[in-house]
């Protein structure tokens, strides 16, 4: 019986590549996003976590006024209406707004702006944009 020894390492090479590929290939890469941005009145930031083609996070506003009791109705409007959120009153200082996305809609580092428009208790309209930016 002949062996030759060039078939066997062509073998463990051709393996090798292979356990290579499957080991890369099914390691999704997982990218965080940050995006802040300030206003008068608002703080804003994104906190999201792609994986794959999925991403996931938290839209977190915060109003920086003492006087956050005194806002009565307000709307959020992300991104020209890919999020929109209308409430009334705030319960406290800051507004969450949970995110899940796949794939064409996932987030890149690009700014975001953030709409908000909100009445006091003396019926005086407001309204401020955001742009949220990557930090760094």
């Amino acid at each position: 019986m002949y062996k030759n020894p060039n078939v066997f390492k062509l073998a463990a090479m051709f393996i090798l590549v292979v356990f290579i590929m499957i080991s890369t290939g099914c390691v999704d890469k997982n990218t965080k996003i940050t995006l802040k941005g300030e206003s008068i009145h608002w703080k804003g930031e994104l906190n999201s976590s792609i994986t794959g083609q999925d991403e996931s996070g938290m839209y977190t506003l915060f109003y920086k006024d003492e006087d956050w009791d005194d806002v009565q109705v307000y709307k959020i409007d992300i991104n020209d209406g890919k999020v929109i959120l209308e409430e009334t009153g705030l319960t406290t200082r800051t507004i969450e707004i949970p995110m899940n996305r796949t794939k064409s809609s996932v987030t890149s580092n690009e700014p975001q702006t953030v709409n908000i428009i909100w009445n006091d208790s003396r019926g005086n309209e407001y309204e401020e944009n955001i742009l949220l930016k990557p930090i760094g």
